[in-house]
């Protein structure tokens, strides 16, 4: 028989028993007080030593929550600024959408003013080349396609910065 069970049963009713036993009784079950005393110390020192580590994971993981819940928020703040950008493009775009045929019919006024000082209007689709552009003219029409390239380029190039942008901070 094993010591605890010896120990269970004196216990087995209740604890009046043993306040009811004699000395020589009580040295003869000490040894096995004190040995249950020190198997059930350890146990404990198990249980709160398991606690205080399951309390400093707990605590480094509410730790990482809050630093991955401080990223979404960064990273929604983020998006929402993009997506306010984006959506200022969207009427900047329109705006030069709704200019184009102004600007088209401003040009186009222009030509007819140059045409009036015996300068030659290029129309589009006649398929009439008798009539050859003079240098002013010329001069003009370089200067609208360096300008329509440059302006190109310099649409390429923030749109890559966009994306690089968007890149770097929503990944």
């Amino acid at each position: 028989m094993d010591r605890d069970d010896d120990i269970d049963a004196y216990f087995k009713d209740d604890g009046s028993k043993i306040r009811s036993l004699d000395l020589p009784v009580l040295k003869k079950i000490m040894p096995l007080l004190e040995h249950r005393h020190k198997k059930d110390s350890e146990i404990f020192e198990k249980l709160v030593n398991n606690s205080n580590q399951l309390r400093q994971t707990l605590g480094s993981l509410e730790i990482d929550n809050n630093q991955l819940d401080k990223s979404v928020k960064k990273k929604y703040q983020i998006y929402e600024e993009l997506e306010i950008r984006g959506t200022k493009a969207e009427r900047k775009l329109n705006k030069i959408k709704v200019m184009c045929p102004i600007y088209e019919t401003k040009m186009n006024k222009f030509l007819d003013e140059l045409s009036g000082k015996d300068e030659p209007k290029i129309k589009k689709g006649t398929g009439d080349e008798s009539t050859t552009p003079t240098s002013s003219w010329l001069q003009l029409e370089e200067t609208l396609i360096k300008r329509k390239k440059d302006l190109e380029g310099s649409a390429k190039v923030n749109q890559e910065k966009i994306d690089k942008f968007v890149e770097k901070y929503l990944n």
